[in-house]
């Protein structure tokens, strides 16, 4: 087994969470942009040529990182949008890797220059996922007492 299979089944088996953090200080290579999707690449001309970049490195991140788990190049890793665990709207779910297909579950955070990003399996979020307040775009917030 490769490196990266025994790092994916290790955290797929423990039902832990892999914390990794960065920042991006300089503009992206042109290769790097690349690593994008076409949307990704309109949400960054979207924002100011700051955030934009931040936008930008942020996410490429997210595909080298994500890459390592099944051990594919980052241009294999495609994103798509899980539907809304509340109400199945899949235009506001969480995103999700849909390819290659890995079970990995994924949260990125970011502020500034400043990334972090939380890596898990699917089996370890089901429980997480349950407990959360029913909340999501579909109505007004509510507050819970």
């Amino acid at each position: 087994m490769s490196t990266a299979g025994r790092e994916y089944r290790a955290l797929c088996d423990s039902g832990g969470v892999d914390l990794w953090q960065g920042a991006t200080h300089a503009p992206p290579s042109a290769a790097d942009l690349r690593l994008l999707s076409a949307a990704e690449r309109v949400v960054m001309r979207r924002r100011s040529r700051t955030d934009g970049l931040r936008y930008a490195g942020a996410h490429i991140a997210v595909r080298r990182v994500l890459a390592r788990y099944p051990g594919v190049a980052p241009a294999g890793i495609r994103f798509g949008t899980a539907p809304c665990p509340w109400c199945a709207d899949p235009r506001h779910g969480r995103p999700v890797v849909e390819a290659p297909r890995t079970g990995l579950e994924f949260n990125l955070s970011h502020a500034g220059p400043h990334w972090a990003l939380a890596v898990t399996c699917a089996a370890a979020c089901r429980t997480t996922e349950r407990a959360k307040p029913p909340f999501c775009g579909a109505g007004p917030a509510r507050r819970q007492s």
